[in-house]
């Protein structure tokens, strides 16, 4: 039986294309994306690296925060979804 830590290690390696198989200038733009730094806070964790993981995870931690500000001066201005449809 695998462990829970190599399943999840063989699912990181074999899920998605790599940073490094992408065409320059996705490699580029790719640090802009949420999903890039969560990708880089997995491996990092499946590694056992700590620090490793802790800026992906700020970075993605200010990102959310970012798009809580943004949705609550949205709905502040009365422009929820509701609102709009």
């Amino acid at each position: 039986m695998r462990s829970a830590r190599s399943a999840a290690k063989s699912a990181s390696q074999s899920s998605g294309v790599r940073c490094s198989a992408s065409h320059p200038r996705a490699q580029a733009i790719a640090p802009i994306s949420p999903g890039y730094w969560a990708t880089t806070m997995l491996q990092a964790a499946v590694r056992g690296d700590v620090a490793g993981t802790t800026r992906p995870a700020a970075v993605v931690a200010r990102l959310g925060l970012a798009a809580g500000a943004f949705a609550w001066w949205r709905f502040g201005k009365g422009w929820g979804r509701g609102s709009l449809l």
